[in-house]
């Protein structure tokens, strides 16, 4: 065995059985991931001078390296490798051809020892530049039974990914939504995410700044695993295996009234029937009497 590729979600560990395989969705193929978001033929691993190398076989959601997407790479031992929405550990030992030599011991010239013999008291302390701050973000707890995830989002500037817990998430800038975005030009409750269809779909709640996909703006829309999320300016990726091969049809958002597009009210909800005003000709008719000179009726 040359190693074997072990599952970052949990799951039995993949042998390396072969110095060349072919990694995809059909069953003929050397790891088959019967998964919606494998290509076919996804990738190609295959051993190079002892070092596990990937490339890309023109799959639709694409390879990383270490959170990186590319065509191709090196796989270094503890590298993390994403086929489309999969992450897994790539576990192997180095043969000794490919380990790098060891780095001999520099002799220290005289001057740099006179260094290395000043006092404390003689060193001027320099203290490291700050380091750039993270946005932070916080998720609410709950959800998911045993805190299982449908995705996550994974901040493309960086930043520990958010995890998708429920069916139904409210995204914006207030704390008591699902997913809180302390940013400015995030309005108070953004955006809706919700899990219909074997897919992730967003939808626009009137925010001021709006929301993009792969930089088109929406008013709602369905995610394919892979897809940048804009919320106003914070960009993040989308990852999560669909249950299905495509998405629904998307509905007209121009179609929906205000209360459903502010999630008031639902689509398909009865609507009461409109009361017409009476007009003058609607009264029942009323029979007049009169009474003549001579009395009678």
């Amino acid at each position: 065995m040359f190693g074997q590729l072990l599952p970052c979600g949990g799951g039995d560990a993949i042998p390396l059985v072969r110095p060349r395989l072919v990694v995809g969705r059909n069953a003929d193929c050397d790891v088959c991931l019967p998964l919606g978001t494998v290509s076919s033929k996804h990738c190609l691993l295959e051993m190079r001078s002892g070092v596990w190398h990937v490339s890309d076989l023109a799959s639709r959601n694409g390879i990383r390296i270490d959170g990186v997407r590319c065509q191709e790479g090196k796989l270094s031992p503890g590298a993390v490798l994403w086929i489309a929405t999969q992450r897994f550990q790539v576990d192997y030992v180095l043969e000794a051809a490919a380990r790098p030599p060891a780095a001999r011991s520099p002799v220290p010239s005289p001057s740099l020892q006179a260094a290395a013999n000043l006092r404390e008291s003689d060193t001027t302390e320099v203290e490291p530049p700050p380091r750039h701050q993270e946005l932070p973000v916080r998720a609410r707890r709950g959800g998911a039974a045993g805190g299982h995830s449908l995705g996550e989002l994974i901040p493309c500037g960086g930043g520990s990914p958010i995890p998708l817990t429920k069916r139904n998430l409210l995204v914006g800038r207030a704390p008591a939504c699902d997913i809180t975005l302390p940013s400015p030009q995030v309005s108070s409750k953004h955006c809706q995410l919700e899990f219909k269809g074997g897919f992730w779909h967003v939808r626009d709640l009137g925010s001021t700044n709006g929301i993009r996909v792969d930089g088109i703006v929406h008013l709602a829309k369905f995610l394919r695993p892979g897809e940048i999320l804009s919320i106003a300016k914070l960009r993040f990726e989308i990852a999560y295996s669909p249950l299905e091969d495509e998405p629904p049809q998307e509905e007209n958002p121009f179609a929906l009234s205000l209360m459903e597009k502010a999630g008031i009210a639902r689509r398909g909800s009865p609507a009461a029937e409109p009361r017409l005003p009476r007009e003058p000709d609607d009264e029942p008719a009323r029979k007049r009497w009169s009474i003549d000179e001579t009395g009678t009726l």
